[in-house]
């Protein structure tokens, strides 16, 4: 109902066979780093109990809704934290969608939806410390203006989409974060407005930064398009990693962990 509280525990895991969540009250999801709250699918069975009625049915992206958040008269009510939503993004919903709304979203883990990670509608919500990644789609889409999102200290990843999408008069502030292996690319913005996007690591090894057409085209790192402002950027390679293209055309290896070894 409207204008009520909903508070789930540290250590709560809630299953979803084809359900979501809408939030027009308030809503405290706050976990701990060892005992996180868990929303999942009905068919995850790596987490609490086998519900699971058909055994050969795995999780799968879809499996659920997911999560809005319609409150803008509630922000400070709204938090989640130290939380994991799982396989959501059934019908066009993204695992997380903040309408109008601009809530505390913290040290939580956004993966493997259908559709993208996080969507911010009209709002300006603190996004810090997410690991996205695994979305079909971006990792988070940001539309409409006055939205104007803060998101620090995050990992943006292997998303199917863009890392962060930014259109129709939006902006954004990103910092501290990781954005790499985005198969759309690391940032595009479509918005008449400017986004800020400094002391971020974009995927390159080399220290040169993001690739941009006109302002870094030397740069190795994950593609910005768009009104960046993506200096200074960060020049360490913060998360190891080695990408292999096994193109039948033109096979190729990057990154910066060394050739594995065998030894006997």
């Amino acid at each position: 109902p409207k204008l009520t509280r909903l508070t789930i525990e540290p250590g709560a895991i809630v299953k979803f066979s084809r359900e979501s969540i809408l939030v027009e009250g308030s809503l405290r999801a706050v976990g701990e780093a060892e005992s996180p709250v868990i929303f999942t699918s009905i068919h995850d069975d790596s987490v609490g109990a086998e519900l699971n009625i058909d055994a050969t049915r795995v999780a799968a992206p879809g499996d659920w809704g997911g999560i809005t958040i319609n409150t803008p008269t509630l922000d400070s009510d709204v938090s989640i934290a130290h939380a994991e939503i799982r396989f959501a993004g059934r019908e066009d919903s993204s695992a997380l969608y903040l309408y109008k709304a601009s809530p505390n979203i913290e040290d939580s883990t956004i993966a493997n939806s259908s559709q993208h990670g996080v969507f911010v509608r009209g709002g300006s919500p603190n996004l810090t410390g997410l690991e996205i990644w695994g979305s079909a789609g971006d990792g988070i889409y940001i539309d409409d203006a006055p939205s104007a999102p803060s998101i620090t200290f995050s990992t943006i990843a292997t998303n199917g989409g863009r890392g962060v999408y930014v259109r129709d008069g939006a902006t954004a502030t990103l910092g501290n974060s990781q954005i790499f292996q985005n198969a759309g690319g690391a940032l595009t913005n479509e918005s008449s407005a400017s986004v800020s996007a400094t002391q971020n690591w974009w995927g390159d090894d080399d220290s040169s930064g993001p690739y941009h057409s006109t302002e870094n085209p030397s740069g190795s790192g994950d593609s910005i398009i768009g009104d960046v402002d993506f200096v200074p950027f960060e020049a360490d390679t913060l998360v190891p990693f080695t990408y292999h293209n096994f193109s039948a055309a033109t096979q190729s290896v990057a990154g910066s962990l060394p050739p594995s070894t065998l030894d006997q």
